[in-house]
């Protein structure tokens, strides 16, 4: 249940993707030549002050990879315009077709994740150029590449101000005259022309310089714009603060981290002691797309806060009024109120979770009954549908307390037994429960659950679709 809740942060961090396009508007004048409007520089800064390193243990471990972040954010752009620009004394009228594709770099910081959304492609434009004199004609290729960079420490997205670069290159493909007036009229068309080409030679680089420029600048103020939108859009940030808030928790404890391949976050517990191992157990020859690891001192901790005095009935887990988990293991007209002091215990352990809960009294149609305690061991097991919950021996029912059994309580012990036996032999998480869904991935499916050494892995990958699924798919989307 505990872990329910928590997925519930976890898959905040996988947010909505950007979709970023870029037109660049180009000009003309003659034959080939190359103009830059600079080059790239890096995105935005990281963070200076650093706060001092908690010692608190790392009792929640969270790893995204990056191929199941990329998808979000890496499409393909195409986008046409219509041109209409005065370059010098030259006004330009004409379209241009801008392609290009987006990509995600994950920058390596031990302090914050920081992403970079790279925009690189070129922009084909045809147009004709007309001053008081002549028409030319032209046709302009310019290369662009853009960088934004978002940068998330635990409380805030931010998003710094983007960076570009572009490299014109522009071909005129004739010079004519424009005839018009009695003077011009008087003055011959081949003087007219190739006093046309030779202003055309002294101000080319000039003027691709300018349409580098204005390529950039038109390119920035998209990146920054829908990066903006993006960051005022998402409700990451404020999701994962009401999640760790319900449990008592605060983004303070929250530690982000990215390499080049991955987004890592880890949850520092205050007050708690040193985790032996202090990391999770390594994965031989495994690289799933979401790998989460918790600690059962982490579960131990969440499941006093969020359950120490609760009601446990055929309804499920609830606690001043509020419903806390849904389920429908015990029999009609039992209900269980839980232990204040240690309502819960797990135990990561030779491969299989070990559940305990502890009742301070009971009631059976509205009959006070002593409280007892229900151990259970089950096997998480990987399956198309999600997590299957697989039952390792029978459901255990104990008294707990101070107060001793009477024989008229073993019927009710065996009734809870066969209860909770029928419950989980063989029930199946699906993705919804663990809130796998709220990734935008439906092909996530878990491919991995372990329980060792006090902690419990488990770990989801995408399924590679075949070619025919990836016809279809591209088909349906038609």
């Amino acid at each position: 249940m505990a872990l329910r809740l928590y997925f519930t942060a976890v898959a905040t961090f996988c947010w909505c993707g950007l979709i970023v396009a870029a037109g660049a508007e180009d000009l003309p004048p003659r034959a080939l030549a190359a103009a830059s409007a600079g080059p790239l520089q890096a995105a935005g800064p990281t963070l200076a002050a650093r706060p001092p390193e908690s010692t608190a243990p790392m009792l929640i471990h969270v790893r995204v990879s990056r191929r199941l972040i990329a998808p979000l954010f890496e499409r393909e752009v195409i986008r046409e315009i219509k041109l209409d620009e005065q370059i010098l004394d030259t006004r330009v009228r004409g379209t241009s077709r801008t392609v290009g594709a987006t990509r995600l770099v994950l920058i390596p910081d031990p302090h914050q994740a920081v992403f970079d959304v790279v925009f690189g492609g070129h922009s084909t434009a045809e147009a004709q150029g007309t001053n008081e004199w002549v028409v030319a004609p032209s046709r302009t290729l310019t290369s662009l590449a853009g960088q934004a960079r978002i940068v998330y420490d635990g409380h805030q997205l931010r998003a710094f101000p983007s960076q570009g670069s572009a490299r014109a290159r522009i071909q005129v493909t004739s010079v004519r005259p424009r005839r018009a007036g009695l003077l011009r009229r008087s003055i011959p068309g081949g003087f007219i022309e190739r006093a046309g080409w030779r202003q055309l030679d002294r101000t080319l680089a000039l003027r691709e310089q300018i349409v580098a420029r204005r390529s950039v600048a038109r390119l920035r103020r998209f990146l920054d714009r829908e990066l903006a939108a993006e960051i005022t859009n998402s409700e990451f940030p404020q999701q994962l603060v009401a999640a760790l808030e319900n449990v008592g928790l605060s983004s303070q404890q929250v530690k982000v981290s990215s390499s080049s391949t991955a987004l890592h976050l880890a949850l520092q517990w205050p007050d708690s002691p040193a985790v032996p191992g202090g990391i999770p157990p390594p994965l031989q020859d495994l690289d799933p797309d979401l790998l989460v690891c918790i600690h059962q001192s982490a579960v131990d901790r969440l499941g006093q806060r969020l359950l120490a005095g609760a009601l446990l009935n055929q309804g499920g887990i609830s606690r001043d009024g509020r419903q806390i988990l849904s389920s429908e293991a015990l029999p009609a007209q039992l209900q269980l109120t839980l232990d204040p002091v240690h309502p819960i215990g797990i135990r990561f352990v030779d491969g299989l979770l070990d559940l305990t809960l502890n009742s301070s009294h009971c009631s059976l149609i509205e009959t006070p009954l002593p409280g007892f305690g229900v151990h259970m061991r089950c096997r998480l097991q990987p399956t198309e549908a999600g997590l299957r919950t697989e039952l390792v021996g029978l459901p255990r029912v104990t008294p707990y307390g101070p107060h001793n059994w009477s024989l008229a309580m073993i019927p009710l012990k065996q009734m809870v037994e066969r209860a909770l036996a029928s419950h989980f032999a063989d029930r199946t998480l699906t993705n919804s429960v663990w809130q796998i869904g709220k990734l935008d991935q439906p092909a996530l499916r878990p491919t991995y659950a372990n329980c060792e050494h006090g902690w419990l892995t488990l770990a989801w990958s995408r399924q590679v679709a075949t070619p025919v699924q990836s016809l279809v798919a591209d088909q349906a989307t038609r």
